[in-house]
């Protein structure tokens, strides 16, 4: 991806730039407020930045409603007292040191138990927290393809074989209310 940029009205708007197969010109704005263009594969960097500024007091709003929602943050930094999101809900990070691992919701709080001899090490307590986001995640999903399989099986659709993993980019969406 190639990196640019246009000015407008005093902000600095950065963005990535695609090329695609296709004819129209593309554009979104990530929740951690980065914008990516896509362009035809023989597009001009000239039309990308024209359709940048056409489009900026959109990219600027949304920008400001991605940073106003936390999404901002890529990663957790594992500390006592950071906030999290988990189905949609924020959630603040309590970790304390135990004789086990332990991750478990109460209330506002997510509990993460860390052994007393790894308490402090960011790099395992991230170990710990995935592990569990993993096993929470499967529980979720599980619960909801059982709430259907009794369609699905009058269809004689079997039932769907789950399988969690930890993604770097996201390729499609499902909007269901859409």
């Amino acid at each position: 991806m190639e990196e640019y940029f246009v000015d407008y009205n005093g902000n600095r708007i950065m963005f990535s730039l695609t090329r695609r197969s296709k004819r129209n010109l593309n554009l979104r704005v990530t929740p951690y407020g980065e914008v990516i263009v896509s362009i035809p594969k023989y597009g001009t960097i000239k039309s990308a930045k024209e359709f940048v500024l056409k489009k900026a007091d959109w990219i600027l709003k949304k920008q400001e409603e991605f940073s106003k929602k936390d999404y901002g943050k890529k990663e957790l930094d594992y500390f006592d007292g950071e906030q999290t999101y988990l189905l949609g809900r924020k959630y603040d990070l309590d970790i304390a040191p135990n004789k086990a691992n332990r991750v478990q919701i109460q209330g506002n709080y997510i509990n993460i138990n860390i052994k007393e001899k790894y308490f402090g090490d960011k790099a395992y307590t991230q170990k710990v927290y995935e592990k569990w986001i993993k096993e929470y995640s499967y529980e979720v999903l599980y619960k909801i393809t059982q709430q259907y399989q009794y369609v699905m099986m009058q269809d004689n659709i079997p039932m769907p074989t789950i399988v969690i993993k930890k993604m770097k980019s996201r390729w499609g969406c499902c909007y269901p209310k859409r």
